[in-house]
């Protein structure tokens, strides 16, 4: 499986680009489209993150094949049996201000992407529903968090645990929002 850019060479092609989001918070967008919408494409991602129209087409070749490899990555991680997802955040060794900030940024990308795509819950009912309105908001309230980090031992144990639950509440949501895709499809068909 193809592995995610780092961080900071992503926030370069974002930054070359025009799109003033970190590379953490443009990926959290991503996620939060596919989850909420599987057939979601580079380009929609593109044009979700930016300003600028076309901004997909006017782009070079080899920034366009990135935006299609970050894409593709993400999706498959999403969808890995053994859940192998990552998120897409600065490395263990920058600052834990800098990680626990751009893990609030991841969040709120997240749930961007999710709200984004409107009618996300769709035929969603009772426990699943409740789940995934549990995980994104303990999502949008990790988001804010990033303001109380300081650099000690027991935060760097805490914010990697707190990395661990991001990462499995976006596989719930993904979980349940797929099994939703899927009864949806299944109801369309039928009725044809």
């Amino acid at each position: 499986m193809n592995k995610l850019p780092k961080s900071a060479a992503f926030n370069l092609v974002l930054l070359e680009n025009h799109m003033y989001l970190e590379a953490a918070q443009a990926h959290g967008l991503l996620c939060g489209l596919l989850v909420s919408n599987p057939n979601t494409t580079a380009e929609t991602w593109v044009e979700t993150l930016s300003d600028v129209a076309d901004s997909f087409a006017k782009m070079e070749a080899d920034t366009q094949q990135e935006f299609v490899q970050i894409r593709e990555t993400t999706y498959v991680q999403l969808r890995d049996p053994e859940f192998l997802f990552e998120l897409l955040l600065p490395a263990d060794e920058e600052l834990l201000v800098e990680r626990a900030h751009a893990l609030g940024l991841w969040c709120k990308g997240f749930v961007a992407g999710v709200e984004n795509n409107g009618n996300y819950l769709g035929g969603l009912l009772g426990k699943s529903q409740q789940d995934v309105d549990e995980a994104l908001q303990d999502l949008q309230a990790i988001a804010e968090l990033d303001d109380h980090v300081r650099e000690q031992e027991e935060q760097e144990k805490a914010f990697t645990a707190v990395v661990e639950y991001v990462r499995i509440a976006v596989l719930l949501i993904q979980r349940e929002l797929s099994v939703n895709f899927e009864q949806l499809a299944d109801a369309q068909t039928t009725l044809h």
